[in-house]
């Protein structure tokens, strides 16, 4: 048996992983929900009309992975670089160090809602700790790629770009 269950909203992981064929591809990184477990351990997902059979390395729980949207006032955040007083309490949109809850000056507004801090990278959130629940989330790790005409680039830019081949 499987360690999903039905009902269960699971992440197709990112990368070709486990049984997963080509065709599956354009699934990668789709939330989707079990709609049957298989007697071998596979399963079925409503999303893909139980198309293609899914086994556990090519999902992973979407349950604990959290977003800016799912914080709460008295969540521990700990921070990607692991220095020392790396880990924070959550209270008013501000986080606080847990010994004497003097601020730390980072604000929820300078996150994303993957939690990546968009002021220093060694402050991007990758752990919450919910203590009323015990619960432990994860944060998203891999940033969007973001696509752009070469209109919406030069726009960005603020001048004309010409695209050139790289030397190699």
């Amino acid at each position: 048996m499987g360690k999903y269950k039905v009902g269960d909203k699971v992440r197709i992981v990112k990368k070709r992983a486990g049984s997963m064929i080509p065709s599956m591809d354009k699934y990668l990184g789709s939330v989707m929900c079990i709609c049957r477990v298989l007697p071998s351990g596979g399963y079925k997902m409503l999303e893909d009309n139980q198309t293609w059979n899914w086994d556990d390395a090519s999902i992973e729980n979407y349950a604990n992975i959290i977003k800016k949207s799912d914080l709460r006032n008295g969540d521990i955040l700990t921070y990607r670089k692991g220095f020392e007083g790396s880990k924070k309490i959550l209270q008013d949109n501000k986080m606080w160090y847990l010994s004497d809850f003097t601020n730390l000056s980072m604000h929820l507004s300078d996150y994303d809602e993957d939690l990546f801090c968009l002021v220093d990278c060694d402050f991007d959130i990758v752990k919450v700790y919910r203590p009323e629940t015990e619960e432990t989330f994860y944060t998203e790790r891999t940033k969007k790629v973001k696509e752009m005409t070469i209109a919406e680039l030069e726009k960005e830019l603020g001048y004309p770009i010409k695209i050139v081949k790289e030397e190699k």
